[in-house]
């Protein structure tokens, strides 16, 4: 009875920690039992984004990728339940896609998607944690990938058994895709992938609520999908595709 009242009590913590942290551009929450709670976020270029702990342990928010200086691209401090922290390095990072974990529970993980909108803040220092850049004499990279994205799935069955939709991607070089599938004004899927090197390659992305409502319904879907891909220099594009669900 006693770890249910604290289970509500951090429930609880969060609700009131998220109107209290509405100074920060994006807020990540984690919450019981060790978790992050909406831990997929978007901002643009120059964001800041905060962490709060609605858990009843310690958490903290860090990048799994590392800038020159070995360090973490962003991080949170650690903090205790119903505590506030902002993650410093997020307000540096340029278009893409951004892992995390928690530091004290690897197993805690999320992303932070960030957007070509707005301009990354200049990171302090000519040694400081930044990502990389290109070498010395060589020409910045300032071409856009060229990719195709296809719906896979054709009954709502199989994304209904396997909680996800399936897509085949083709891309001309390595680049981190952003996915949204959506079914008139409903989301069905949303997800990111990692595409290491160039060619054709099946990607998976998993179905919201509504998505997973939608394919249990008796109508048939038209799905239309929007991808934007972004390579290690920063350059982006989009593609679209569309299907349907029998």
């Amino acid at each position: 009875m006693r770890k249910l009242i604290q289970i509500c009590a951090a429930v609880l913590a969060v609700l009131a920690l998220a109107a209290a942290a509405a100074y920060a551009d994006g807020t990540i929450y984690a919450a019981p039992p060790n978790q992050f709670f909406g831990g997929d976020i978007t901002v643009g270029q120059g964001e800041a984004v905060t962490f709060t702990n609605g858990d009843t342990m310690n958490h903290d928010v860090t990048a799994v990728k590392k800038g020159d200086d070995g360090k973490p691209l962003f991080a949170s401090e650690q903090i205790g339940p119903a505590q506030s922290s902002p993650v410093a390095g997020v307000e540096y990072l340029t278009t893409g896609a951004y892992e995390y974990i928690c530091s004290i529970h690897p197993f805690m993980k999320g992303t932070i998607t960030v957007s070509s909108a707005g301009t990354p803040k200049p990171r302090p220092g000519s040694g400081g944690g930044g990502q990389p850049g290109p070498a010395s004499g060589a020409a910045a990279d300032t071409v856009a990938p060229s990719f195709t994205v296809k719906v896979l799935d054709t009954k709502k069955s199989s994304v209904r058994k396997r909680r996800s939709l399936q897509l085949s991607v083709n891309t001309n070089e390595a680049a981190t895709l952003a996915i949204t599938a959506k079914s008139g004004s409903t989301t069905l899927a949303t997800g990111t992938s990692k595409l290491n090197k160039a060619g054709a390659r099946k990607v998976t992305v998993k179905l919201t609520k509504a998505g997973l409502k939608a394919a249990k319904s008796s109508k048939q879907l038209k799905v239309a999908v929007s991808a934007k891909a972004t390579d290690a220099a920063g350059n982006s594009s989009t593609a679209t595709a569309s299907g349907k669900l029998r």
